[in-house]
């Protein structure tokens, strides 16, 4: 936990000279307004079975400090290696659709599949993978949204208010505030089924499989939804996509999180009343 607490100082570093004390500064206050809801929503989903306090601030933490400082080096020089290799233009379009992609989920997943790996006992069903995994997206996107919240309203308080400054400011507090609070828990949720699934599994070769094709539709749903920023229609093209795919993919992912919650209450309700009798 120290350590990714260190990790998170040292990623704000780096966005500090990009948005400046202000954004800095306004970015971690609606980092922290969105992270209290979208957490708020996680303590529901696992509400049954509650993890500890101690497990999920050190997923949130992996998220917010190792998971975002890791990502900046990795994303830079994958591109910086594309861009020597082929060119700026492939450069352009590697970074949203496959670098960004397979670097962010898999340093959020990477949290989940460490857990399989060395303390499977935390994790025994789907609720459990998807809480855990959930918190390190969260914490992930909120030392993210000290950037892309924080940039646009320390450019607004910087400036004079006008109409022209307005729409920059609105149109990223309302996307990520309101209409996106769940995107990087949502993509990742998709490791969190792939690893579900390869707890079930006793061949070892199955349950690698399942884990990276879960990875693997994590990034590739990632990938597709960052496509609309390599296009001038962004705006035309956010729209659809967002209802043809986000929508839909958040409804899947609620109704799947509710009955595996449900399953998990009916366990305790038929476990405990013996539990209680014979302690």
């Amino acid at each position: 936990m120290v350590a990714s607490v260190l990790c998170w100082l040292a990623a704000v570093g780096w966005v500090w000279p990009q948005v400046g004390p202000i954004g800095v500064l306004s970015g971690i206050v609606l980092s922290g307004v969105e992270l209290t809801g979208v957490l708020a929503a996680f303590g529901w989903v696992s509400r049954w079975a509650r993890e500890p306090r101690r497990w999920l601030l050190a997923a949130l933490l992996w998220g917010a400090g190792f998971g975002a400082l890791a990502s900046i080096p990795i994303e830079s020089g994958a591109q910086w290696m594309v861009r020597m290799t082929l060119g700026q233009a492939a450069a352009d379009t590697a970074y949203p659709l496959l670098i960004a992609p397979l670097t962010e989920e898999g340093l959020k997943g990477l949290f989940l599949v460490g857990l399989l790996m060395f303390c499977r006992r935390r994790i025994t069903d789907l609720v459990d993978c998807i809480t855990y995994v959930g918190v390190a997206a969260v914490g992930f996107a909120a030392t993210e949204n000290i950037l892309y919240l924080g940039g646009p309203v320390g450019k607004f308080l910087a400036g004079p208010m006008t109409a022209a400054t307005v729409g920059p400011l609105v149109i990223p507090l309302v996307l990520r505030m309101v209409f996106l609070p769940f995107i990087h828990p949502l993509f990742t949720s998709l490791v969190a089924v792939g690893v579900t699934i390869a707890i079930t599994r006793r061949n070892p070769v199955a349950r690698i499989s399942w884990v990276v094709l879960g990875y693997l539709a994590a990034s590739l749903c990632h990938g597709v939804w960052d496509w609309t920023a390599l296009t001038k229609q962004t705006a035309a093209l956010t729209v659809p996509l967002y209802l043809c795919l986000m929508v839909p993919l958040f409804v899947t992912m609620v109704v799947v999180v509710v009955i595996a919650r449900r399953r998990q209450a009916k366990t305790l309700a038929a476990e405990l009343p013996p539990l209680v009798e014979t302690a």
